[in-house]
């Protein structure tokens, strides 16, 4: 057995597992929340459309120094607006991935864990000392098969 300060492998393993369970969750749902952030996005998408369509009627009747001033801000956010789009975008492909990775971890682990009961169970010494023992066991195994 590998042994460092005082600790096994099982310990660290175990450790490790800790540490990587709380880990995967925390980024779980931070991806889960930017997902429902980014839903939002084709909002704003209206909404900045909508700010520059009304600051073009606004424009009409403003005198030009203050109309050039608010074309210059709408202009900025705007740009700020656009310079996100491709982080958001990698951002989100790369959070939706890493959801689907940790729902099929868990799913993974779910039926690892069948499994081992199961592979338990075969192990076990049976003995078939009558008719109604056998039944059982045969209606354990036909129960277990559609998991399979």
């Amino acid at each position: 057995m590998f042994l460092i300060y005082g600790l096994d492998d099982q310990k660290i393993y175990g450790n490790i597992m800790v540490i990587t369970r709380k880990t995967t969750v925390k980024h779980y749902f931070a991806c889960l929340y930017f997902q429902r952030v980014v839903e939002n996005i084709d909002k704003h998408r209206e909404d900045a459309k909508w700010l520059v369509k009304t600051l073009d009627e606004l424009l009409v009747t403003s005198p030009e120094d203050t109309a050039k001033q608010e074309q210059e801000k709408l202009d900025e956010i705007l740009k700020q607006y656009k310079s996100l789009m491709p982080a958001v975008e990698i951002t989100t492909t790369k959070s939706s991935i890493v959801v689907k990775c940790i729902e099929y971890r868990e799913v993974v682990e779910k039926r690892t864990e069948w499994l081992a009961v199961a592979e338990e169970k075969l192990q076990e010494d049976v003995s078939l000392d009558d008719l109604d023992q056998v039944r059982v066991l045969v209606e354990e195994q036909e129960v277990s098969i559609p998991y399979l």
